[in-house]
This record gives structure tokens, C-alpha cells and sequence, in this order.
């Protein structure tokens, strides 16, 4: 706690949050919006809970309830499950290495209810091996064989690139979709 991966990993979903957010655009299509307003409010979720929802900026008092089943004493939910996190980030990534990996296919099936840059075509083998990887780390060694926290941080890291990706998108001069 408090080392470098946790506050780069809190940095990096709250910098994703805020990207995400701002590259929302007016002419863009309702699913479009609706995506991204889902994804960077999932990323400031994932903030506020690695930051314990300001619990030790703010000095707040975790009640006596939820240190009993919060296994760091903390203001947050995350760590009431840790003992599920070895299959939860299996699922997490089985689920983001499927959506990389068949981003072709969901386009296809969602041709025109999304913009077509949501999904990356240059960036999706990267998101989808870098998935496909941490779903194999998930599975195959034994929860106590990785670390959560390196973990985290590459979700965090997935999350700020795509969300620059799109903020770039949707500000580049060269833009054809504005």
C-alpha cells in the first residue's frame, strides 16, 4: 500500500477517466457516448477505490463494521473480496482479451450504432495479446505466484492508452469525423 504502483495505478485510472470523458463529442453516435461515459466512470470508480475514496487525504475514520470485513482496514470494497480477486481477474481479463480480440465482429454487428474508432484496428492486437497474456498469468500460476498490484497497474495502463487513443482521435485536426 502507498508504493509507487498503487498511486501509478490511481493516477493513471483517474488521468483515463478524465480522457475518456472529454473526448466525448456531440456529433458522435448515442452508443458511442454511451460506451465511453460507461468506461470513464468505471475508471473513476477504480480511482476512488484504490484511493480508499479519499480515506487517508481526508483522515477519514474507516466505522468499526467495515474493518471487521475489510482485510486492510480500509474505506473501500475491493479488499472485501480478496479472496475472489485470483478468479475475478481471470474473468476481467477473459472478458477484455474477448472484446479486443472480437472487435471486428461486434463493429460489424453494431454497424452504424457506434463510431467506427472505438475500437482501434492498429492498436487492437496489442490491447488483445497484453489481455490475452494477463488472462493466461490469471489462470495458469497460482494467486500467490503474481502480484495484484502489477496487475492493476497494467489495467491502468491499458485504460490511459486507450482513453488517449480516443481523445486523440476526436481532436486530431485530421479527424474525418468531425
Amino acid at each position: 500500500e502507498d508504493g509507487l504502483f498503487e498511486y501509478m495505478t490511481a493516477i493513471f485510472f483517474f488521468l483515463s477517466a478524465i480522457a475518456i470523458l472529454c473526448s466525448i463529442r456531440g456529433h458522435e453516435l448515442f452508443l458511442t457516448k454511451l460506451f465511453k461515459t460507461l468506461f470513464g466512470l468505471f475508471a473513476l470508480l477504480i480511482f476512488l477505490e484504490e484511493v480508499s475514496w479519499g480515506q487517508r487525504i481526508l483522515n477519514i475514520e474507516v466505522p468499526p463494521e467495515l474493518k471487521k470485513i475489510n482485510t486492510q482496514n480500509e474505506l473501500n470494497l475491493h479488499n472485501i473480496f480478496n479472496y475472489l480477486f485470483p478468479i475475478l481477474y481471470a474473468c476481467f481479463s477473459f472478458i477484455f482479451f474477448a472484446i479486443f480480440f472480437l472487435s471486428n465482429k461486434i463493429s460489424e454487428v453494431l454497424d452504424k450504432k457506434i463510431d467506427d474508432y472505438i475500437f482501434l484496428r492498429s492498436e487492437l492486437a496489442m490491447y488483445s495479446s497484453i489481455t490475452l497474456f494477463i488472462f493466461l498469468t490469471c489462470v495458469l500460476m497460482p494467486s500467490h505466484y503474481y502480484d495484484n498490484e502489477l496487475l492493476e497497474e497494467v489495467y491502468s495502463v491499458i485504460f490511459l492508452s486507450y482513453s488517449l487513443d480516443q481523445y486523440r482521435i476526436v481532436n486530431s485536426a485530421k479527424n474525418d469525423y468531425q
